[in-house]
């Protein structure tokens, strides 16, 4: 029978987190700061008050989920919860758990921690990186429980499965981030057009 296991939580670091806060602060200021610009005369001057609101209230709620965003171990698994989700990973899902090098930002970050599961999708282990004070001590406690709790037959991934893996978060990414280019250059072409129409 397995030993007890303590929960453990890992969360963004101080420094680290008060970038993330102003990062949010000058993403929610721009359209609130744009919406100020437009012309109240043709019965748009509830646009600026409506607008300073819901961005109040989104920096409220994104500065409250950074706030909670990471990773959390316990008895039945692993749950890393993100700015708009959460993932819940079952230890008898999950294949490996490894440590990878990373480009080193503005925080020195340089190494992560990723889950590969059973259905094929690459987790990262949000905040159970290099900015832990005792991040390998740490790394190694999960590990061991995962080893502990994993489902029977379940073996460590080579090193070609884990780069499948890599792959395929790749493309899945790049779908992602071209959709939401899309959008953008749709929603910066809607706000020009308004703009000239009103104007």
């Amino acid at each position: 029978m397995a030993a007890e296991f303590p929960r453990r939580e890992y969360r963004a670091m101080p420094n680290e987190r008060r970038w993330q806060i102003a990062g949010v602060a000058v993403t929610v200021a721009a359209p609130v700061i744009g919406s100020w610009t437009w012309p109240t005369a043709d019965g748009f001057w509830w646009l600026g008050p409506l607008v300073t609101c819901c961005g109040l209230g989104v920096f409220a709620w994104l500065v409250r989920a950074v706030r909670r965003s990471g990773t959390t171990v316990d008895e039945t698994g692993i749950r890393v919860r993100g700015i708009l989700r959460a993932t819940r990973l079952r230890w008898d899902e999950i294949l490996d758990i490894r440590s990878v090098s990373v480009p080193a930002d503005e925080h020195g970050r340089g190494v992560a921690t990723h889950a590969y599961r059973a259905d094929g999708s690459l987790v990262t282990l949000a905040h159970l990186d290099g900015l832990q004070p005792a991040y390998q001590r740490e790394l190694e406690l999960v590990r061991e429980r995962w080893e502990e709790l994993r489902g029977p037959g379940t073996r460590p991934l080579t090193d070609a499965e884990r780069h499948h893996y890599v792959v395929r978060r790749r493309a899945r990414l790049l779908r992602v981030t071209g959709l939401g280019i899309l959008v953008s250059v749709l929603l910066v072409g809607l706000w020009v057009w308004l703009g000239l129409t009103v104007g």
